[in-house]
């Protein structure tokens, strides 16, 4: 199950850099920061939180694709 963890871990990795550095930033703020949408408009350089939430959304849909490709589906 460990190799299975750092399988995954590394494959995230992969597809992390197929994201743009904002998608990259956007994940990180949201995720690992903690960030509201609110907080993270002027970061990504967007006028609302919808517009925020779109970045965030569209990354986190990218890194399933990628998953996906690399056969991770129940991601």
């Amino acid at each position: 199950q460990q190799v299975e963890r750092a399988e995954l871990w590394r494959a995230v990795k992969q597809c992390r850099r197929g994201l743009t550095p904002r998608e990259r930033r956007a994940i990180w703020a949201r995720f690992f920061d903690e960030q509201t949408y609110r907080e993270m408009m002027s970061e990504l350089n967007v006028t609302s939180e919808r517009g925020a939430q779109y970045v965030v959304n569209q990354a986190i849909q990218r890194l399933r694709d990628c998953l996906r490709g690399k056969g991770y589906e129940a991601i």
